[in-house]
């Protein structure tokens, strides 16, 4: 079995998953809170996916303005019915610092799942 680290994708490949990670995102931020949807991972994963959806910069509210880190952290934790943690930059800035730990970011799990596992939307399969 081989393991993907974040030395071996290229700078396209990175930029490819996280657009995916963020369109995926989106999908789950216009999920209805009644539709009871649940999250199989983390509420760090969670935070750390919602951060990386804001640094691309790409998703709006409905009134067309980008949506701040809280409200993607708040819209998704409300969508997949997940407590909001008290410092959600907190939880993002040490999720993104994971060292030492045998825990990978979501990040390069996400891209392990995508490009050597080959499944079309990884983030989707963490929801139950």
């Amino acid at each position: 079995m081989i393991y993907l680290t974040s030395g071996t994708l290229s700078v396209q490949e990175r930029r490819a998953a996280k657009i995916r990670l963020t369109e995926e995102f989106a999908k789950i931020l216009a999920m209805n809170p009644e539709e009871k949807a649940c999250w199989k991972g983390t509420k760090t994963d969670l935070v750390e996916v919602a951060h990386i959806a804001y640094e691309c910069g790409t998703i709006c509210n409905n009134n067309g303005e980008l949506m701040t880190f809280t409200e993607l952290v708040a819209t998704a934790c409300q969508s997949l019915h997940v407590e909001v943690p008290r410092n959600p930059r907190r939880t993002a800035y040490q999720a993104r610092n994971r060292k030492g730990t045998r825990q990978r970011t979501f990040m390069e799990r996400y891209c392990m799942m995508l490009y050597e596992r080959h499944i079309e939307q990884p983030l989707l399969e963490s929801i139950l």
